[in-house]
């Protein structure tokens, strides 16, 4: 699950959306987006190679369904009053 929000009038996009970090996953490394590299409490679960998409061995989160509504609402309320305060730079 994904939050967005609408960027305001002359407002720069967010680097971190663009831009990728390597992390350490047991004895493996992975890419992940920048911002859940800055951001690892946003992420409700735990980085794993248990992913199987594609090929084996792949990048996937995996976490338990404990509460999970009330995890999912805990940080959508932290991520809605981070993006209040945010001090991006408007171009004008």
């Amino acid at each position: 699950m994904l939050f967005f929000r609408k960027r305001m009038h002359g407002e720069t996009p967010a680097e971190d959306w663009i831009k990728s970090e390597n992390i350490a996953i047991g004895d493996n490394k992975s890419r992940v987006n920048q911002y859940f590299h800055d951001h690892p409490e946003d992420v409700l679960g735990e980085h794993s190679m248990q992913g199987s998409m594609y090929r084996g061995e792949e990048y996937t989160v995996t976490g338990s369904p404990e509460n999970i509504e009330g995890r999912i609402r805990d940080r959508a309320s932290e991520i809605a009053e981070r993006s209040k305060s945010s001090t991006r730079t408007r171009t004008t």
